[in-house]
């Protein structure tokens, strides 16, 4: 769910606690404008349902996502060749699929409130499109430039 600005500003200036709010509190802010959807304050247990989607990367983004600290080094992590907005999220998902795991989707299980911000630049968004072709057609599993690439920026002497 996004906030409107007035809404993400209030939250922010008065530290407002917007994921203690009753889905009646999440309505008026909706009715109001201050918030895009209410899907993100509905819990469904879905339980087997969850599992259909498991070799599917499409639509997952990892504002909401868990990966176990075991499998995100098995990958290398986000790949930071990716610059401004897009395709990060679905490069790392496809690269731990590429690895053999499955996803649980997670929707009506958990929300994201998303604060309000400018949108992000998008000029790099069609060389992104071309690294996430490449990584689908060459199903490798490691970041270009990933955790491992920090590390070793880190402990390098200056």
């Amino acid at each position: 769910m996004l906030l409107s600005p007035a809404l993400t500003a209030a939250v922010l200036r008065d530290a407002l606690h917007p994921e203690r709010w009753t889905v009646a509190e999440w309505i008026v802010h909706r009715m109001r404008g201050d918030a895009n959807r209410l899907a993100a304050v509905l819990s469904l247990p879905l339980g087997r349902l969850r599992k259909l989607s498991a070799g599917r990367w499409r639509g997952a983004r990892s504002c909401n996502l868990a990966v176990w600290r075991s499998d995100l080094r098995r990958v290398d992590g986000f790949d930071a060749s990716f610059h401004g907005w897009g395709r990060e999220d679905s490069d790392l998902l496809i690269r731990l699929i590429h690895c053999g795991l499955r996803r649980k989707d997670g929707r009506f299980a958990t929300g994201v409130i998303h604060l309000w911000h400018p949108d992000a630049d998008r000029r790099e968004l069609k060389a992104n499109d071309a690294r996430l072709k490449a990584v689908l057609e060459s199903k490798r599993t490691r970041a270009l430039c990933g955790l491992s690439l920090v590390r070793e920026t880190a402990s390098s002497p200056t």
